[in-house]
């Protein structure tokens, strides 16, 4: 929320280091709620659970208190001016999606569909 002002207001250095402290919190919240990083994309951090066994059940319930938690982790993360009124969005949505390997050079897992894109 804000990201596009917030990011033109600061250097390019100052911005990299908020991101990274901000997804380095998200990625250690990905193992606590067994949930899958699919990627960052600029200021998008997509997670994904019931496509595999472990999480095919509670699929909702890990990804809502991963999403939770992102919200609690972000309100740590302290910004360029030394204030934490650091605000994200999230979106959930449930549906099939499709996953795959794509790709030769720097193959990536990827997930594709509506569901993917409606989040």
């Amino acid at each position: 929320v804000g990201f596009t002002q917030l990011a033109s207001s600061i250097s390019t250095f100052e911005l990299i280091t908020l991101l990274n402290n901000m997804f380095t919190k998200f990625d250690r919240l990905v193992d606590v709620h067994g949930v899958y990083k699919v990627e960052t994309i600029g200021d998008a951090y997509m997670v994904a659970a019931g496509h595999e066994e472990l999480s095919k059940h509670d699929h909702f319930e890990r990804v809502f208190k991963m999403a939770k938690a992102m919200m609690e982790a972000t309100r740590t993360v302290e910004l360029p001016d030394g204030t934490r009124n650091l605000r994200i969005r999230i979106g959930i949505h449930s549906g099939p999606a499709y996953a795959g390997v794509v790709g030769e050079k720097c193959p990536r897992y990827c997930f594709f569909g509506d569901t993917v894109n409606t989040a």
